[in-house]
């Protein structure tokens, strides 16, 4: 029975579907990682890869499932990110910047207090 349900797997591990090639770079792109660090974490070589971004062949299962779980979290990644980039963060109320020069001060006596600009 378990071979039955491990090959279901496998079966849909090839159906996941994968964003277009170019994406797919972009997005191992977007968060700073190599093809080499990519493809280690994956199990598979550079060139491997690379032909995969460049749409020159498609991985296989269970390697597809992998591949597809990555580009999955970077996409989401990517938009965590791009959010928090774009919202605009409060300003900290007065009080608060008062108590962080403070505490800035005492740490580091060194240099002189922070000016407000």
């Amino acid at each position: 029975m378990t071979s039955s349900y491990r090959a279901i797997e496998v079966l849909l591990a090839e159906q996941t579907p994968l964003p277009p090639p170019a994406e797919r770079s972009r997005l191992r792109n977007s968060l700073g990682l190599t093809p080499t660090r990519l493809a280690r974490a994956i199990g598979v070589d550079t060139t491997t890869l690379h032909a995969w971004e460049e749409g020159l062949t498609e991985p296989e299962a269970p390697l597809r499932a992998a591949y597809a779980y990555f580009l999955a979290r970077a996409h989401t990644l990517g938009t965590y990110y791009a959010q928090a980039i774009a919202e605009p963060h409060p300003t900290a109320p007065a009080e608060a910047t008062d108590t962080a020069q403070g505490t800035l001060a005492l740490l580091s006596p060194c240099h002189p207090p922070l000016q407000p600009g």
